[in-house]
């Protein structure tokens, strides 16, 4: 028995199309695919139920048909076929995507003043760490070594892979080109906002209000007199600022899911271990970051704050 809800597959050879497909529609005959082979040759795909009144009108229009019944599984075979391409661009292009994911292809460096990124390139491409390489044969425990050993200017230097860039964080030497006479200038411990200074020694370099980057001196030590002369003497002040510093370490996602707890308790240890003893931080203010990508979890702490130096 065939049902009537069951498509019928007919070969037509004939002429005057447009005029056929305005019959079918005015004879209420549904039309469920259509295909033309050739000018003359074509194919219709129908409801069973309308199989009569469609030979009906094939023969009144003088069309030569075949039968062609097609069953579901042939249909669907048959769709699959037609759209084979499709379907094969985006198995590629899905395989492209999950290969691409393994390898780096931009390198970006933060932390520079002194030391220009080309040298930075430069050191790093010649040690293996050139771009389009597979993340595992990135060596990240060896680029503090590697910059400082090429580059004079560099006193740290840490990496992390995140996506498919290469993070380069850099902290250079403090410039002593203005120690005058074994009197050390006051120099910015982090990146900060002067919030107040005391001078009581020296020449400030800044005001309240100012942003100040990591290294620069806010104090000299010294005093100008007539004639751009400068009198050694110790720089001392009182300073307030505010800052923000932050430390970050990436973890595997399924590892930081079972250690978050004790790795931000980690971190948050290894950050005040830096500074607690060295600076009087108040009005103190801990956040916490969590980005994920590449089954890799990036944590971030960041401390908030003023101090007192």
């Amino acid at each position: 028995m065939i049902l009537q809800n069951e498509n019928i597959k007919f070969k037509v050879q004939g002429l005057n199309l447009k005029k056929f497909l305005q019959n079918l529609s005015k004879n209420k005959i549904e039309v469920v695919e259509f295909e033309k082979l050739e000018y003359n040759l074509f194919f219709f795909t129908i409801k069973k139920k309308n199989e009569f009144e469609f030979l009906k009108l094939v023969k009144r229009f003088n069309y030569k048909v075949d039968e062609n019944k097609l069953s579901f599984l042939s249909r669907k075979i048959r769709l699959i076929r037609n759209n084979l391409v499709f379907f094969v661009s985006a198995i590629v292009m899905v395989f492209l995507i999950l290969f691409s994911s393994n390898f780096v292809f931009q390198t970006k460096i933060e932390g520079l003043c002194a030391v220009r990124e080309s040298e930075v390139l430069k050191v790093l491409d010649e040690n293996g760490f050139e771009m389009g390489k597979f993340k595992t044969n990135y060596n990240l425990d060896s680029v503090e070594k590697i910059l400082t050993a090429h580059l004079e200017k560099i006193s740290y230097a840490s990496a992390v892979i995140k996506g498919n860039t290469l993070v380069i964080n850099i902290d250079e030497k403090i410039d002593n080109s203005e120690y005058i006479y074994n009197y050390s200038p006051i120099f910015a411990p982090f990146d900060c906002v002067i919030n107040s200074i005391e001078l009581l020694s020296g020449t400030a370099n800044y005001l309240a209000g100012q942003t100040v980057k990591a290294g620069e001196v806010i104090v000299s030590p010294y005093v100008v007199y007539v004639n751009s002369q400068k009198l050694p003497v110790p720089a001392k002040a009182k300073i307030n600022a505010y800052v923000e510093i932050n430390c970050h370490c990436e973890y595997e996602m399924r590892d930081y899911q079972k250690n978050s707890q004790k790795y931000i308790e980690e971190l948050t240890k290894e950050l005040y271990n830096k500074n607690e003893d060295k600076y009087n931080i108040d009005d103190l203010e801990k956040l916490i970051l969590e980005s994920s990508n590449d089954g890799n979890c990036l944590l971030t702490i960041i401390l908030k704050g003023n101090i007192y130096f």
